[in-house]
């Protein structure tokens, strides 16, 4: 991982957003001028999805009387997963 923490997470955001990871890997060779294979990406995809998924069970939102919810379904490790 010797890019730059802000990078990987423009790339899990482009990937959570709906771009293919060869269009990711394009995207950053042509303006960042960044060569990183389909397959890094996904490598980084799989491996920072679990860290992230892992950080996300330990929030707890302060929540009034009241709120309102949605929710999104992620692609990852072949399974959906529930934001």
């Amino acid at each position: 991982m010797r890019y730059d923490k802000k990078i990987i997470v423009m790339i899990l955001d482009m990937y959570a957003k709906g771009m293919s990871l060869r269009g990711i890997s394009h995207h950053l060779k042509i303006f960042y001028d960044i060569r990183v294979s389909h397959v890094g990406i996904l490598y980084w995809v799989q491996r920072y999805g679990i860290l992230i998924k892992e950080y996300t069970k330990t929030l707890k939102p302060k929540l009034s009387e009241k709120f309102y919810a949605d929710e999104s379904a992620l692609m990852f490790n072949n399974r959906n997963n529930w934001l």
